[in-house]
């Protein structure tokens, strides 16, 4: 069965053409790649909020998460792991695992997540994680080798797309002028199994890896039957673009497999039914001259439902980036920023109540202990200056020495020196400890009022 979906909020925050858009697993976070040069992940439990960016010398072109690492990919072929979701003290600084020396495009992971193929151009560039958990350069996957056309004129080579099948050692390539290309990882060999009748654009693979879908820049949507005997397209489902564009539009699997969203130049997102090929949805994102030019799909979402995100690509300041939630009879909606904010200020104040209340204990317990190691060192003056407060006590000119005897001296009303001194060090720390409290008390209010 496929769900329609409803728009439940909307990002400002790039501010040039969106490139690729990515959720993590549990769809907390949605991370962003933009001509901007800047990436960006947004908390989605959080109210869309903005929680980490990091700025670039070139445009971004992919995004892919893999638990809590963040695959980035810009124009200037750099390919870098970073840890925007990790919190102090396990966050990690960004690493550049590679330095290619064209575009990254696509960024595919397999299910066990220990290898990485990234398109570069002409190239597919494999990587895989080491015991230690680093993630290193392997090599180049074998070119295909391209014979001339009939006018003796060889397009470039461009990868548009790779799929890792169920077998991680076989992996599916699109290219943009020379159809699909099967590659045997393990024996370093590919084989043409379908094309070239139209120019790829961007693919994408079923779960269960025996369809796929792929755009053109042409006539819509392809669909392809995919099994270990054959390759072999079934269906097209029409969706002209602006022939001016000729860009590669996105599209991806969505409802487990069920359905295809697809991108557009004309405003809007489509989704079609993946058995028939028919048209069952439109998503309005922009006006009739903007281009969906990134979507992200989550469905492994705990508690919750799922979600496509959209962005468009030629609206400059304007640029948005659109979240649609699963319809259903009560459809969620995004928490408010302030309800958001306010257990985390609460948070605050109690942690820094309790710091405060720790070291007002530890100073406690080193000034008891002091004055029991060195009784015949400390005077009630003494004390009363180290804790910050002014003493009422006699001063030590007037008192009796307590050193002149090993037991306590004696004072009017049957008190004794050293009592007279736990008393007055008691009162003065009570104070210390409620005026601690009072300050954070409000320093909370400011921050809730301000």
């Amino acid at each position: 069965m496929n769900p329609s979906y409803i728009q439940m909020g909307v990002i400002n925050s790039p501010t040039d053409t969106v490139n690729a858009l990515s959720f993590t697993i549990d769809g907390r976070y949605l991370a962003s790649a933009s001509d901007d040069k800047t990436v960006r992940v947004h908390d989605i439990e959080r109210g869309l909020s903005k929680v980490w960016e990091h700025k670039g010398a070139y445009p971004y072109t992919a995004v892919a998460w893999k638990n809590n690492i963040l695959f980035i990919g810009d124009e200037g072929g750099v390919v870098m792991c970073s840890y925007p979701t990790l919190k102090w003290p396990h966050r990690r600084t960004n690493e550049v695992i590679h330095e290619a020396s064209s575009p990254v495009a696509v960024m595919e992971i397999n299910e066990s997540g220990d290898r990485l193929l990234v398109c570069s151009g002409a190239d597919v560039l494999l990587f895989k994680k080491h015991s230690s958990g680093v993630w290193r350069y392997t090599d180049r996957l074998p070119r295909p080798a391209f014979g001339e056309t009939e006018n003796f004129v060889r397009p470039p080579i461009l990868a548009t797309g790779v799929h890792f099948l169920k077998n991680d050692n076989e992996c599916l390539i699109g290219y943009y002028h020379h159809g699909f290309w099967k590659c045997d990882i393990k024996a370093w060999e590919t084989t043409c199994i379908w094309g070239p009748d139209e120019k790829i654009g961007t693919s994408a693979k079923s779960p269960d890896s025996t369809s796929l879908v792929a755009t053109n820049v042409r006539s819509g949507l392809d669909w392809f039957r995919n099994t270990s005997q054959d390759f072999k397209k079934i269906s097209t489902s029409s969706e002209v673009q602006e022939l001016k564009s000729n860009i590669p539009l996105l599209t991806l699997f969505i409802n487990e497999g069920h359905a295809a969203i697809m991108g557009t130049t004309k405003g809007y997102a489509v989704i079609f039914d993946a058995k028939h090929g028919r048209r069952i949805q439109t998503l309005k994102h922009g006006t009739d001259q903007s281009w969906v030019t990134a979507l992200a799909y989550v469905e492994s979402v705990p508690r919750r439902r799922r979600m496509i995100a959209t962005g468009d690509g030629n609206c400059g300041q304007h640029t948005q980036i659109l979240l649609w939630i699963e319809d259903k009879d009560t459809p969620a909606k995004v928490p408010s920023k302030l309800w958001v904010a306010l257990p985390r200020l609460v948070g605050i104040q109690v942690a820094a109540t309790v710091t405060v209340s720790r070291m007002i204990l530890v100073a406690m317990g080193i000034t008891f202990a002091l004055l029991l190691l060195f009784p015949s060192q400390w005077s009630v003056d003494d004390v009363s200056k180290m804790l910050g407060s002014p003493s009422s006590a006699p001063s030590s000119s007037s008192a009796p020495s307590s050193s002149s005897a090993p037991s306590p001296f004696p004072l009017p009303g049957g008190h004794s020196l050293r009592k007279t001194r736990f008393k007055q060090i008691l009162g003065n720390l009570e104070e210390l400890i409620l005026f601690g409290l009072n300050s954070y008390e409000a320093r909370a209010v400011v921050l809730l009022l301000g």
